[in-house]
């Protein structure tokens, strides 16, 4: 069963280590493969912190995109 922490599975690098050898990997073939793994999630995986930030450039630009829009239809406005 796998770990939980604050509601999150955690993954148990002995548990599945243990999982790939038992399928037949060496112990090296199987660290090895974990580490490969959590190399993986460090550079593809999004932190909390980075959907924060881009929520917060998303936000914003949703902002500057509405006040542009309503300076152009102001604009529009005046020349009818």
């Amino acid at each position: 069963m796998p770990l939980q922490y604050k509601g999150v599975e955690i993954f148990n690098t002995l548990v599945y280590s243990k999982e790939l050898e038992q399928a037949g990997f060496s112990r090296d073939q199987a660290e090895a493969t974990i580490n490969v793994f959590f190399k993986f999630m460090e550079y593809n995986f999004a932190t909390k912190t980075d959907i924060a930030e881009a929520n917060d450039h998303t936000k914003s630009r949703v902002t500057e995109a509405s006040t542009e829009l309503k300076t152009e239809m102001n604009k529009l406005r005046a020349e009818i």
